[in-house]
């Protein structure tokens, strides 16, 4: 009887060309799975850092009236400095009532102050006062 000879190099071979695909596949996996870890994370840390819809109703108002140069006072409506004190007083609000918006943006900023570049910037102001700025 004769015995086969057999080459390693062709065994070799076969388990590179078995093995590599099945290491291809799972660091496509991984990658996947590790970018949707990392977004999930970003998501939840920006709706940690939102703030509270007092908040960012105080600053709305703070807006308008810097946008009317306040003349709200006249009418007797709150005064900046009014307001101002609100938005200080928000940083004890209640977690719940939080708003999803962006960190260091206009996000959350009404319609009618949307158009006032005074107002956008008052809002912003007012919000990074807040402690909500990037």
């Amino acid at each position: 009887m004769e015995q086969k000879q057999r080459n390693p190099w062709k065994i070799l071979a076969i388990a590179a060309a078995l093995a590599v695909p099945a290491l291809l596949v799972t660091g496509a996996v991984v990658g996947r799975v590790e970018d949707a870890i990392a977004a999930h994370r970003a998501t939840e840390l920006a709706l940690a850092s939102s703030p509270p819809t007092e908040t960012i109703d105080a600053c709305n108002r703070y807006a308008s009236l810097a946008n009317l140069g306040m003349a709200g006072e006249a009418q007797g409506e709150a005064t900046a400095s009014d307001v101002a004190g609100d938005v200080a007083s928000d940083a004890e609000a209640a977690p719940s009532g939080h708003r999803a918006v962006g960190v260091g943006t206009s996000l959350g900023l009404n319609e009618q102050n949307k158009q006032s570049p005074l107002a956008r910037a008052a809002y912003r102001d007012c919000m990074a006062r807040k402690g909500y700025a990037s």
